[in-house]
């Protein structure tokens, strides 16, 4: 991703909660995604596992986990899923640190009304993010996706909406 992107993102997770497209997010967390990468690192094996899981080259990992640099959003969405991580736990340090206790926490009966519920909320959502713009099937899938992963996580609706709009563009 370029740094305008990568700018753009750090802008709307640092901006207050009351200015228009920002999330509230304390600043702690976000100094803090090194040290929940030290900890993935930990969890995972080696920064080398997590570079090869994912698809990232090992000098990257290793610079997000000292602290050089912040990941972009689509790479913390590889992240997440090459080593089965919750979003909102890297972004924020939220909720627990695996989507798979996310998944567990809910029962059988709740999960499915619940996915049912967030699928409609993301196709509702990605619409509203794109404001009548058309994105190639896979883009949109892509994008979908995403909102629905950041509602199952447990992200508001509101930061959920800010976020997409940011990567819908």
């Amino acid at each position: 991703m370029n740094a305008k992107k990568n700018k753009a993102l750090n802008q709307t997770l640092t901006a207050p909660a009351a200015s228009p497209g920002g999330v509230n997010v304390p600043s702690s967390n976000l100094d803090a995604f090194s040290e929940r990468m030290r900890q993935l690192v930990k969890a995972v094996g080696s920064v080398a596992e997590i570079a090869r899981k994912c698809g990232f080259p090992e000098s990257t990992v290793k610079n997000w986990a000292d602290g050089g640099a912040d990941p972009s959003r689509e790479r913390c969405v590889l992240l997440a899923r090459g080593t089965g991580a919750s979003v909102l736990w890297l972004v924020t340090g939220e909720g627990p640190m695996w989507a798979a206790d996310i998944a567990q926490a809910a029962s059988p009966e709740q999960s499915q009304g619940l996915r049912r519920d967030d699928l409609t909320m993301a196709l509702q959502l990605a619409a509203e993010a794109l404001e009548g713009k058309s994105l190639p099937p896979p883009k949109h899938a892509e994008l979908v996706t995403l909102i629905y992963e950041l509602l199952e996580e447990g992200l508001p609706e509101a930061k959920v909406l800010r976020f997409a709009r940011a990567a819908g563009s």
